[in-house]
């Protein structure tokens, strides 16, 4: 009976001992992962400190968006942005797919500086025409009225749609010279302005970007899940918490 109850005490014993054990070993474990995660932590603010905060129109060498050119630097090179429209190839009979091809080789053969060719599904945009509807709604009676709230409702529900996408393609025409703005603009929407035509003669309706559209499509192309249009922000007075100073001759 004695041996039994010595044998209980020792388990009881050794049991506690286990116990301790195992929890100064935790507790140590913990002290060193807060040690590192502290660590690293502070490591990440240091790093976050040595950073220089960049302003993005450096980080894409974005100097300016004026009368429909977009300057690049360094220096002063100039882009011009073409919205091409598209034509239904295989519905043309086979005089007209001939003309089109004739068409487009000649342009291509005329071309004898740089473009990129850019395409982008867009969001379907309404905000103009859902405007223009709220603003002839006024001169309309019932049952008119109501149809048209009606629809400038089914407009938005589009326009905030992701399921509805619009591809455009876009020609951005380079010149690359450091000369004078009024100079190097003449020469890129020149340039444009010769692709206009060849795409016109080809049957693809396509324009020159302006200013807006040029912000608005950099906005979208940086912010791909945006509804946002840079324009509006811009027209609303999303700038006019900026200020800019002019040095003072003493």
């Amino acid at each position: 009976m004695k041996s039994l109850i010595i044998g209980l005490i020792w388990l009881i014993v050794i049991g506690i001992t286990v116990l301790i054990f195992v929890k100064l070993l935790n507790n140590a474990q913990n002290r060193n992962m807060d040690g590192h995660q502290k660590s690293e932590g502070e490591k990440r603010k240091r790093n976050q400190k040595d950073k220089k905060s960049v302003p993005v129109q450096e980080f894409f060498d974005i100097k300016d968006i004026y009368n429909g050119v977009l300057v690049l630097r360094p220096g002063n090179r100039y882009r011009a942005i073409i919205l091409a429209g598209s034509v239904n190839y295989q519905l043309m009979s086979e005089s007209e797919k001939s003309q089109v091809e004739v068409a487009l080789l000649n342009l291509a053969s005329s071309v004898t500086f740089p473009i990129q060719i850019f395409s982008m599904n867009e969001l379907c945009d309404t905000t103009h025409i859902s405007k223009e509807i709220m603003a002839m709604r006024s001169m309309l009676q019932e049952p008119l009225a109501s149809y048209a709230l009606a629809m400038i409702d089914g407009l938005s529900a589009l326009r905030y749609s992701r399921e509805v996408l619009i591809r455009k393609n876009y020609i951005i025409v380079s010149y690359d010279d450091n000369v004078p703005f009024e100079k190097g603009s003449k020469e890129v929407i020149r340039r444009a302005s010769s692709i206009i035509d060849g795409l016109n003669k080809a049957g693809i309706n396509s324009r020159l970007l302006n200013s807006d559209e040029i912000a608005d499509l950099i906005f979208a192309t940086l912010n791909r899940q945006s509804i946002t249009k840079a324009s509006d922000v811009i027209q609303e007075g999303g700038l006019d918490l900026y200020v800019s100073g002019q040095a003072q001759e003493v």
